[in-house]
């Protein structure tokens, strides 16, 4: 079964769970916000599942929620912008944008659903961590996702992940 084709849910032991994109096992989302039709149609477009984005965003911005980027404003850092708050060089991996384009909605979850897709491509779907290191990837970066995987830096997304694990919990996954 292609990798893409599959939603992959974290359940509370964190153990993964496989549906497929039928819905088979995927409740409604009890968290519904503004942007929900952008991760869907993102998420499709690009082989992600639509939860994943919800609940990134939901670590990286409340869903759009928080102060900063209410403001059109960058991150605490001064790294990141928009909704999904992504920086302008891994943005400009994908497309020739600058701040004002990362403050819209549109473009930030288009992007980060490309910057996902790809980050997926770095690991094993059979690896039975696999969400954790793409979710970890897309805040820490995928080289030290991988030099945490081969135990040679003990990473620093940790707390990222239980925040992701915790909203697709909240999302009923």
């Amino acid at each position: 079964m292609n990798p893409a084709g599959l939603i992959i849910a974290a359940v509370a032991a964190g153990a993964l769970l496989m549906t497929n994109k039928t819905g088979v096992i995927a409740p409604t989302s009890p968290v519904s916000s503004r942007f929900d039709d952008l991760f869907e149609k993102y998420g499709t477009k690009y082989g992600v599942p639509p939860e994943w984005l919800k609940a990134i965003c939901m670590n990286e911005s409340s869903l759009g929620e928080h102060p900063l980027v209410q403001k059109g404003l960058a991150s605490e850092d001064g790294k990141s912008w928009g909704i999904m708050q992504l920086t302008l060089p891994t943005a400009r991996d994908f497309e020739q944008v600058g701040i004002d384009e990362l403050n819209n909605p549109e473009i930030s979850v288009r992007i980060a659903a490309k910057f996902v897709k790809r980050i997926m491509a770095s690991f094993e779907v059979v690896d039975l961590r696999y969400l954790e290191w793409v979710v970890k990837s897309y805040n820490q970066g995928v080289r030290r996702t991988m030099q945490e995987r081969a135990g040679q830096s003990p990473g620093y997304a940790h707390e990222y992940w239980v925040r992701f694990k915790r909203n697709l919990k909240r999302l009923g996954y």
